[in-house]
């Protein structure tokens, strides 16, 4: 009998939308948390409207991450408890191709809503529209990245009974290098020099994350369902 690949891998799409569809209340509390820190970054500045251009776009992008993290481990828990990630292994498709489209629909789902209050975020603090163009353009290769390394944590803790604790721990130092590269982009600009030796070392990053992270992912997986 002939396997339909093309057929598992509409399913498989549809499947993973419908799941984040419903799940719609993590992407609105990781946006209402990510707004609590930019309006009370201000605050802890002071009314230097100097201090605040200084470091406006640090706010946004530690904004970012702090409130991505929370919904990056929890990337492979809701199919682990509920005997998805068993039907995958066995799957036809390999667990490495399953993982990079689980990794990019959750990338899509994350991206927009962000993508689309990063302009609003950035008003509120003053950063010039350039600046605003760079950092959407960081954020969509920079957030690819975090989602990546956000699979690799995940899958590395399934099973674990403390993985709240442990999976940012994990995230922080290895989405250093994106927050440098992407913090370098916005800084070259800010110099008038060329940004593009920065983003090409992010989209190198990223590149590296998008072989590696779904080999780790995929063995970390079937370590933890043959426990």
């Amino acid at each position: 009998m002939k396997i339909n690949f093309k057929n598992i891998l509409i399913a498989l799409i549809e499947k993973e939308f419908k799941s984040y569809l419903r799940s719609i209340n993590n992407f609105m509390n990781m946006i209402v948390f990510m707004i609590a820190i930019i309006l009370l970054f201000p605050l802890t500045v002071g009314p230097s409207e100097e201090k605040l251009t200084l470091v406006s776009n640090a706010i946004v992008w530690i904004a970012l991450i702090v409130s991505i993290i929370p919904t990056l481990d929890k990337i492979y828990i809701s199919d682990f408890k509920n005997g998805w990630l068993e039907q995958y292994y066995y799957s036809p498709l390999l667990l490495e191709i399953i993982i990079l489209i689980k990794c990019f629909v959750f990338w899509f789902f994350l991206i927009i809503p962000l993508t689309i209050f990063i302009p609003i975020f950035s008003i509120l603090l003053n950063i010039p529209f350039l600046i605003i163009f760079w950092n959407i353009i960081i954020f969509a290769i920079g957030s690819l990245g975090f989602c990546l390394i956000g699979s690799i944590c995940s899958s590395l803790t399934l099973g674990t009974k403390s993985n709240n604790l442990i999976s940012p721990l994990l995230i922080l130092p290895l989405a250093i290098p994106i927050f440098i590269f992407g913090n370098g982009v916005i800084e070259a600009v800010k110099s008038n020099y060329d940004p593009l030796p920065n983003l090409y070392l992010l989209i190198t990053v990223c590149l590296i994350l998008l072989i590696i992270s779904p080999l780790i992912s995929a063995y970390s997986i079937k370590i933890a369902l043959t426990k």
